[in-house]
């Protein structure tokens, strides 16, 4: 992060404010994972509040002006219309230009409303998008800012005129916006992310429009680069982190230019049907001349992150549609001399030669050597149609895996505060199923009940207690940190009567010849532990006591002797005298 930087100083501190307020946690892979119905209508009220008060603050102007001194030498993007894949909306900005600008639209849009309140899904939805670039703002690559609507004049006036007249195409009004924004001082460069059945129409607006720096050269470029993030050749570039995209590009400054000059020589001039030929050709070429250097990517691109969601505002709101463009507004009898005189200041200011840089050599996909989550497809998928869970959704979802591999999977998705709570949510009959179905899956299990202890110790105990259940015995897996865990912390009771239980019905044999085998043979130093060093050893000795009273000479003599391994042989003075009373 540049210390000096303003405006990533008051982007963190935005996002601080959506962390806190909605209590959005986070998930060992770094996603940022909030439970709608963790956040109440006072903590939503709260965010507004602060919200507000940040961006009519000193820090908000302090933001902007380091942003326009920023892009006087530097070339800042900022996006306009919807994108349904906000990961790809990002790269295309940094592939783009330096610095990716959004604005924000929670506190301009979202929470502006009355009825505020009953969009909490969206702006938790919002809020975890945008809390996915927190390390790409460290680095300096992205900014929040305050909505052009709450400080350039023209960009009010086409506010209120799409308040007054309705709504139109929604990626009009992102670029009417940045028009506004560059014509109040703010060094722009505008970009869309379009899908082939919106690139047509688009192309033919901008054609008509006339702009010399949004020209169509430059849209088109855009989707060359589209192409590129699209193309399963270059997946590595949709499996690295936002950040480490960014990081990558700033240390081989030569990438944006080279895949300039590679792309628009060839396609100025042409047809539509003759620039989607040429455009799949020279994808081709590029990655045939990737493909042929020596690619040293692996040491970049970090294992990949699928921050894919419905859909997620860009440069506007998911709430509001956009006006049309300029050819296109006096249908809506809406006032375009002001828009006009935008657009006109815009395109006067010559062209940067630095928007697009150099590129490394690139290797072609590394997704096969990628280690595979067998759960983060289904269940990102999932999150992207339904949007932000419920506590209860997640143990559904839990619940809904037969293995207990995937239920693991699962739950190290989730961040451990909301893995916590649906571990909570498991009832006996879930946990019965998760550890005693075994099927050849006891190693999965015991690296799950690892997790399981770390994350809440009393689930824990409930998973072992139910372990003495299985017709199988206890649970043997290659590790024996469940057995451990026994020799070192106070159990419950009701696990401690289950291990005594179980020595007279599945460990009988063993017991009674005095040959123990695994797990039995461990099980003397967890009676050592707990009756010689729990906190509750008196009630564990009681029941231990019990058992031998009601336990038949031969039980009781069997059980002796186990006794005396737990204490090197000797039996202990409270034990002494025990037996049968009949």
């Amino acid at each position: 992060m540049q210390s000096n930087d303003q405006a990533t100083i008051f982007t963190l501190g935005y996002l601080e404010l959506l962390e806190r307020h909605l209590k959005v946690t986070w998930n060992e892979a770094g996603i940022p994972i909030c439970l709608h119905d963790w956040v109440t209508d006072d903590a939503l009220t709260s965010l507004r509040s602060d919200l507000a008060s940040l961006m009519s603050g000193d820090t908000a102007l302090a933001a902007r002006k380091a942003a326009s001194e920023y892009g006087d030498t530097h070339v800042q993007t900022v996006g306009f219309g919807l994108a349904h894949d906000f990961d790809q909306f990002i790269k295309l900005g940094l592939l783009y230009g330096e610095r990716v600008v959004l604005w924000d639209v929670l506190s301009s849009r979202v929470l502006v409303t009355e009825s505020y309140q009953t969009r909490k899904n969206l702006v938790v939805q919002i809020a975890c998008e945008l809390l996915m670039l927190k390390s790409l703002v460290r680095r300096g690559g992205a900014v929040i800012l305050a909505h052009p609507s709450m400080w350039s004049q023209g960009a009010a006036e086409i506010d209120q005129a799409v308040r007054k007249y309705g709504t139109a195409p929604a990626a009009s009004l992102g670029l009417a916006l940045a028009f506004a924004a560059i014509a109040d001082g703010l060094p722009l460069h505008p970009y869309t992310l379009l899908t082939d059945e919106s690139r047509l129409p688009v192309e033919q607006q901008v054609l008509a429009a006339g702009h010399e720096q949004f020209s169509l050269d430059n849209l088109r470029f855009q989707q060359c680069l589209t192409s590129i993030l699209q193309d399963t050749r270059f997946a590595y570039l949709e499996e690295a982190d936002a950040e480490v995209f960014y990081d990558v590009l700033s240390r081989h400054d030569s990438v944006r230019r080279e895949i300039r000059r590679h792309f628009l020589p060839a396609l100025s001039g042409l047809s539509p049907q003759q620039y989607s030929q040429e455009e799949r050709v020279l994808v081709d070429e590029l990655s045939s001349l990737f493909e042929k250097r020596n690619a040293d990517v692996a040491a970049y691109v970090a294992d990949g992150i699928d921050a894919s969601s419905t859909f997620i505002v860009a440069s506007t709101s998911a709430a509001l549609a956009g006006l049309p463009w300029i050819s296109a507004l006096g249908a809506l009898g809406l006032p375009t001399v002001a828009l006009s005189n935008m657009v006109r200041k815009w395109a006067e200011k010559p062209a940067k030669n630095v928007i697009i840089q150099a590129f490394r050599e690139l290797e072609v996909s590394r997704a096969g050597s990628l280690i595979h989550d067998p759960v983060g497809v289904d269940y990102r998928l999932a999150v992207t149609q339904e949007g932000p869970r419920s506590l209860s959704d997640h143990y559904r979802e839990f619940t809904r895996f037969y293995m207990t591999e995937n239920r693991h999977d699962y739950l190290k998705s989730l961040s451990p505060e909301i893995a916590k709570e649906v571990l909570s949510q498991l009832k006996p009959d879930d946990i019965h199923n998760i550890v005693n179905k075994r099927q050849f899956q006891n190693d999965y299990i015991g690296d799950y009940l690892v997790d399981v202890f770390d994350l809440h110790k009393e689930v824990y105990w409930e998973h072992l207690t139910q372990c003495f259940d299985s017709p199988e015995g206890f649970l043997i897996y290659d590790d024996d940190a469940h057995i451990i865990s026994m020799q070192q912390y106070d159990i419950p009771l009701s696990l401690w009567r289950g291990l005594l239980e179980n020595l007279f019905t599945t460990y009988w044999s063993e017991l009674d010849s005095g040959n123990y085998n695994f797990p039995l043979i461990e099980f003397p130093s967890v009676l050592h532990f707990q009756t010689a060093h729990a906190e509750d050893r008196e009630n564990k000795r009681a029941w231990l006591l019990e058992i031998v009273r009601e336990a038949s000479a031969e039980q009781g003599d069997a059980l002796s002797r186990f006794v005396s391994e737990a204490y090197d042989g000797l039996l202990p003075d409270w034990f002494v005298g025990a037996g049968n009373s009949s």
